[in-house]
């Protein structure tokens, strides 16, 4: 006859029921880790469309400024709203507190305009310029900072570097990146909205 240990099976249920638990907790840790990255890439998502939002409305914003410039009825009355990237020095004409002629009310706008920029857009940057084809079409390119959405911060390989750098660069119609006018383009590690618009 043979004797059987009396707690022998109970410590081996024991071991059974910690291994499941174990297992149940790195289940229950992987899918935290899984909703956890979906609400972070949510979350950029958000914050891509929101700025992108606020990009279209500055241009839309230059256009109306653009148009309430009562300045004389010419070829290239809108001449004065060009610029490049950058940031303004304040006008010596404040027209907000003095009368002001078309051209100092040209550079006022450029300068709250951009001033708006930086206030709404993470490192907001804007550039006005004239089509060479069309003198009544100007193109405002709005740029701003995406380092949360960077390549280095979300993709690591080399694959998904030129995606991103694809996805938020300016394309033009053909299918090559670039404006289509002279040597406007986004600058380096920016998003950029690019909206023509002919006030």
């Amino acid at each position: 006859m043979q004797l059987k240990h009396p707690f022998g099976q109970r410590s081996l249920s024991r071991g059974t029921s910690l291994l499941e638990a174990l297992v149940a907790l790195l289940v229950l840790a992987l899918g935290v880790l899984g909703l956890t990255r979906i609400h972070v890439s949510s979350m950029l998502e958000s914050r891509h469309t929101t700025t992108r939002s606020i990009a279209v409305s500055m241009a839309t914003d230059m256009m109306e400024r653009m148009r309430a410039n009562p300045a004389p009825a010419a070829v290239n009355r809108y001449a004065a709203y060009t610029t490049v990237f950058g940031k303004l020095d304040a006008p010596n004409t404040l027209c907000n507190t003095s009368k002001c002629q078309s051209a100092d009310l040209a550079a006022f706008d450029l300068w709250v305009w951009k001033t708006l920029l930086q206030a709404e857009l993470p490192e907001g940057d804007g550039a006005v310029f004239a089509s060479p084809d069309d003198p009544t079409q100007f193109a405002v390119l709005i740029a701003w900072d995406v380092s949360l959405g960077s390549p280095s911060g979300l993709a690591q390989s080399v694959k998904d570097q030129q995606l991103h750098t694809d996805a938020t660069a300016v394309w033009r119609a053909p299918g090559t990146q670039g404006t289509g006018i002279g040597t406007a383009a986004c600058p380096e590690k920016r998003t950029c909205h690019l909206v023509f618009i002919r006030p």
